[in-house]
């Protein structure tokens, strides 16, 4: 005796296929998107040009002459540069600003940007640059200023500049007043306090 199947497997009608197939391209093009970095984040591509020492240099120097005081020069004050980017433009404009740029600073970009200290002079100098666009930075804090018993002020003025070098090249720089900005800050008195500028 046969015993026959009371149901049959019907094939996939041609809508259905073409809709499960629409979806899986709908998910595959959203899968990219979120995988590319969006405007203004951290782009590896961006700094892949700047991964390996080049032949460049930047030299130069920083002063300014705040209000009400004398000439000051960035001795003795770190000296950063990093590549101009996406990015770091963002990190820049919040910088000068005075604002937290992202929140979170992305810890990648951070093997790309140096320091060093400025002389006696003022003077800096970043050697074995690949050829590119760079941010300067540096700040110089004044003196505090007695607002009263209990009060201090304190001005600090940002400088900076953008400069691109090309192979080879050892570029000079100024950097230039950018910002300057105050703050208030409580006096300690019977202590040696020193009000220092925020990195």
């Amino acid at each position: 005796m046969t015993i026959r199947p009371t149901f049959a497997i019907r094939p996939a009608r041609p809508v259905a296929l073409a809709l499960l197939c629409l979806a899986a391209l709908v998910a595959s093009s959203q899968s990219a998107r979120s995988a590319r970095p969006r405007p203004g984040d951290f782009d590896p591509a961006e700094y892949a040009p700047y991964d390996s020492a080049g032949t460049a240099s930047i030299d130069g120097s920083g002063s300014v002459v705040p209000e009400g005081s004398f000439r000051r020069t960035i001795a003795g004050r770190d000296v950063e540069l990093f590549p101009v980017t996406s990015y770091s433009r963002r990190v820049w404009d919040a910088w000068a600003h005075d604002a937290d740029p992202l929140g979170k600073v992305d810890v990648r970009a951070g093997r790309y940007r140096r320091t060093v200290v400025a002389d006696s002079a003022g003077h800096f100098r970043f050697g074995r640059l690949p050829a590119g666009e760079y941010f300067v930075r540096a700040s110089v804090l004044t003196e505090p200023v007695s607002r009263g018993i209990s009060e201090h002020e304190v001005v600090r003025v940002l400088l900076g500049t953008r400069v691109r070098v090309r192979a080879g090249e050892a570029a000079r720089v100024a950097l230039d007043s950018l910002a300057t900005l105050r703050s208030v800050r409580p006096s300690m008195r019977g202590s040696d306090w020193t009000p220092r500028a925020p990195k």
